[in-house]
């Protein structure tokens, strides 16, 4: 190297340029792939957070139509009871109108059989 320096410095001198060129030209690859790792991984650790928010929200909506489904189902569950007890409420008020009316039907009755034999 010395010899090529001293017999031929513009050559020597010229090799030199070319190989600080092309190391350094090597070292700016090096860093760009490694940057360009760099986006890759921080790109898929954001899909990942993304995917997994995105798993997350979908779980509380589906947490959140199920116990609106619940409450619907419970909601007409007591609607049809609250209709069930009025219906019955309504056929033993009527039974008990009936039967009124036929124990006065029958006091009418009696009344006027006794006045009959009276």
């Amino acid at each position: 190297r010395v010899l090529k320096y001293a017999v031929d410095n513009t050559t020597y001198k010229q090799v030199a340029a070319l190989e600080i060129r092309a190391a350094l030209d090597s070292q700016q690859k090096v860093r760009n792939v490694m940057h360009s790792q760099q986006k890759q991984d921080e790109a898929m650790r954001d899909r990942m957070v993304i995917n997994s928010e995105r798993q997350r929200e979908q779980t509380l909506q589906s947490r959140q139509h199920f116990r609106q489904a619940q409450a619907r189902e419970v909601a007409e569950a007591n609607r049809r009871m609250a209709e069930m007890k009025k219906a019955g409420a309504m056929q033993q008020k009527a039974s008990e109108q009936q039967a009124a009316r036929s124990q006065t039907e029958a006091n009418a009755f009696n009344d006027r059989f006794g006045r009959s034999l009276a």
